[in-house]
């Protein structure tokens, strides 16, 4: 399994990925990064691991938003992680989707795991 070395918050991250995904977990930790640095400008350095949690929440809310539209519901109602088997078989128009959605979702758990050994050095 390919490794990539990331960079987030000037901190250097070695993870895993699938083959052919090097580039993509690149790319998304990349915006990973951004958004740390647009929270520090906004509440400046509050630490590593809170700054994962909050770009991690923010993210999940977009994310969440996606999936509501993508799904025909309203921004307001609430966020639902596990759809039921037949609701969430996939149509062959949401394959694509349905790739992203799970690719951030590694990416995510992820994160957690990376905040979580930050919390506990």
């Amino acid at each position: 399994m390919p490794q990539v070395e990331l960079h987030i918050n000037g901190r250097p991250y070695k993870v895993a990925c699938g083959e052919g995904e090097e580039a993509r977990t690149t790319a998304l930790a990349a915006e990973v990064d951004r958004r740390i640095s647009d929270l520090k400008k906004q509440i400046g350095n509050v630490g590593d691991a809170r700054l994962l949690v909050i770009a991690s929440i923010l993210m999940a809310d977009e994310l969440a938003d996606a999936r509501n539209q993508a799904q025909g519901r309203a921004e307001s109602e609430p966020f639902q992680p596990e759809l039921s088997p037949a609701a969430s078989a996939p149509k062959q128009d949401d394959a694509a989707l349905k790739t992203t959605i799970e690719t951030i979702q590694r990416m995510a758990e992820r994160i957690e795991r990376i905040a979580e050994s930050i919390e506990g050095a």
